[in-house]
């Protein structure tokens, strides 16, 4: 079922994303536990989410710097 944006789902109702919390959808990122990927947990824990918060920041600035210089 996709969500307003088109974002995939996973069947537990989190956004699918890779494991640098890029979704289905182009420049869309999700992170905490509204996110995940097939076969790996929740954890549910605010540390948790706040590490994937700062990887996905990293992981932004990289793509757009790779936008810029492309």
């Amino acid at each position: 079922m996709p969500g307003l944006l088109g974002c995939a789902f996973l069947e537990d109702g989190r956004v699918r994303v890779d494991e640098l919390f890029r979704t289905s959808v182009g420049g869309v990122y999700a992170v905490g536990d509204m996110a995940g990927r097939a076969g790996v947990p929740s954890v549910g824990a605010v540390i948790v989410s706040a590490a994937s918060g700062m990887v996905a920041g990293g992981v932004v600035d990289m793509d757009l710097l790779r936008e810029d210089a492309g």
